[in-house]
């Protein structure tokens, strides 16, 4: 003859949002790390089994759907499933926020935005950003040092780094610890500006070192003379954008060397 199961639905399960974040780059995740758990002692000769749970859950920012049964060892048989809950004080599910660079221009202001999971009552995580830190780079790999407001992204940056983030979730009272990172370099629209100035040479080179070479003739003769005062010697240019060579000839750029200067007529 064979007895009942127990008709006693489980009570008393519930789970835990661990307090300490996995934390990527861009990413951060409040998760269940353990086995939901009971004081409520098991039938004997019963085991428990879950739904929803395969040691974890991928459900996040809303209920996870843990539910839980026991079932007899010998007969199969099976008590219905049950809920479980959060225990007082977690989290009520698990949760996750992101993170990035979402401006970084040439001439304007660096910006970093964040989103995170809503808690029930629809308040969201403090996502907070660090640019005190904040580093630029030319196309050079050369970093760029005469910017003191490091927000303010510098004329021929194409890359930052050294923003921070802080991800808090204290306002709501779940005992989980902030997730703090510093975010990846990123890239950023340089917007080169030209030189202010031309250094004479075999080959001359252009002022400042992150500028961007003017792409031809025209473009080179519409900056003006750059700061040159005489004509170059012979055998001196500068190379532009195109692949051409110019040179200054006192007056104005010319395409090619400079040629050896023309001596003087005799005096009669």
């Amino acid at each position: 003859m064979q007895a009942r199961q127990s008709g006693k639905t489980p009570k008393g399960w519930t789970f835990v949002v661990d307090a300490t974040p996995n934390v990527s780059d861009l990413h951060a995740e409040w998760i269940i790390r353990n086995t939901p758990t009971s004081t409520e002692k098991v039938p004997n000769r019963n085991h428990v089994e879950f739904g929803g749970w395969n040691n974890g859950t991928g459900v996040i920012g809303s209920d996870p759907g843990i539910r839980v049964r026991y079932v007899h060892d010998w007969w199969g048989t099976a008590t219905d499933w049950a809920t479980v809950t959060p225990k007082s004080g977690s989290a009520p599910y698990q949760l996750q926020a992101t993170w990035r660079i979402s401006s970084c221009i040439g001439g304007g202001t660096l910006a970093a935005s964040g989103t995170s999971s809503n808690a029930p009552a629809g308040s969201v995580a403090n996502i907070t950003f660090d640019y005190s830190a904040a580093r630029y780079y030319n196309k050079r790999g050369r970093e760029i040092t005469d910017t003191a407001n490091r927000t303010a992204v510098p004329l021929g940056a194409v890359r930052v780094e050294g923003v921070t983030v802080n991800v808090d979730w204290s306002a709501q009272g779940w005992g989980l610890s902030a997730a703090t990172r510093t975010l990846p370099q990123a890239a950023c629209d340089s917007v080169e500006p030209l030189p202010t100035g031309v250094v004479a040479g075999s080959p001359g080179s252009f002022v400042s070192d992150y500028d961007r070479i003017p792409g031809n003739l025209n473009e080179l003769r519409s900056l003006g003379a750059l700061g040159q005062t005489t004509a170059w010697t012979e055998g001196q240019w500068v190379e532009l954008g195109d692949g051409s060579d110019a040179y200054w000839d006192a007056t104005t750029w010319q395409s090619g060397r400079a040629p050896a200067a023309v001596p003087d007529p005799p005096t009669p």
